[in-house]
């Protein structure tokens, strides 16, 4: 017989037993289910223990990639994002960070004087935030990576179709970015620019912060020059002996015009500079 078992707010199990002439007790294990929005943290297993970054639960869904009007992002294609997956709230902050490179025998990256903490953490390469989400995976058993530039720009948007996840008005950065021209931000000017602590300016329509200003991101891809042959599918870009790596997100260092959702950068995998830093994406399914 093939039994269901349910819940309401837990996933369902489905299994098939054999019925024979005795007492049955089949035992069922039910997973607590995830919804959009919901949070996560997963429990980090080292000497002292310790929770994995926050996670916010992305819908499923689809977008168009790319703008019209920047040779790098055309052409513009629709992208569906069919795999459900959570991405950290708030980029990975040194106390997120200096804990893994003191599990691990790492050497600790310079934060320019500007604070560890809850501020993102800098001067890290691509590899260093692979490695980074290796060891997550190996201590809290979830799978953890970075993201691909589609999902990456898809949480970006939060279902916003204009250039900046606020609207159209470069204008209106004021206030909800940390940049160096045109967010009158109280952290970078024209005469510097630094890193804010996560969470300073309001998060955008998927409860994610930061993903314009304060840091540009490192994500999985490969750079090409164009999306002419771009995955559709949500999945990385993979190119042999990939010797380039794609940046999202912008910077405390670049005006407001260089925050637009589909805005993107790329750098040599071993780069690393006090601009630079990463999110995550926790797989679910």
């Amino acid at each position: 017989y093939h039994v269901e078992v349910s819940q309401t707010g837990y996933d369902m199990q489905r299994s098939w037993i054999e019925i024979i002439d005795k007492d049955l007790a089949p035992e069922f294990s039910l997973t607590q289910s995830i919804a959009p929005g919901d949070e996560i943290s997963s429990q980090v297993i080292t000497s002292i223990k310790s929770n994995g970054p926050e996670m916010i639960s992305i819908p499923t869904g689809s977008f168009f990639m790319g703008n019209k009007n920047d040779p790098l992002t055309m052409p513009v294609h629709k992208v569906a994002i069919s795999k459900a997956f959570a991405m950290s709230k708030y980029e990975i902050t040194f106390d997120d960070y200096d804990m893994f490179a003191q599990a691990t025998n790492r050497a600790l990256p310079s934060d320019n004087r500007w604070g560890r903490g809850n501020r993102p953490v800098i001067n890290v390469s691509f590899e260093d935030a692979r490695a980074y989400v290796s060891w997550l995976s190996e201590t809290t058993g979830k799978k953890y990576r970075l993201p691909t530039e589609s999902e990456w720009e898809y949480v970006a948007r939060a279902e916003a179709t204009s250039l900046f996840w606020w609207g159209e008005d470069v204008k209106d950065a004021s206030g909800r970015a940390n940049c160096r021209r045109g967010c009158n931000s109280k952290f970078s000017g024209l005469f510097g620019a630094k890193t804010a602590p996560v969470g300073s300016y309001p998060a955008n329509g998927f409860g994610i912060y930061d993903t314009a200003g304060n840091v540009a991101e490192w994500v999985e891809d490969c750079f090409t020059e164009n999306y002419t042959l771009h995955p559709k599918n949500g999945q990385a870009m993979v190119i042999k002996n990939c010797d380039a790596r794609v940046v999202r997100g912008g910077s405390a260092k670049d005006n407001a015009e260089r925050l637009a959702s589909h805005i993107r950068d790329y750098h040599r995998a071993e780069i690393f500079d006090a601009h630079l830093g990463f999110r995550v994406v926790m797989e679910l399914k």
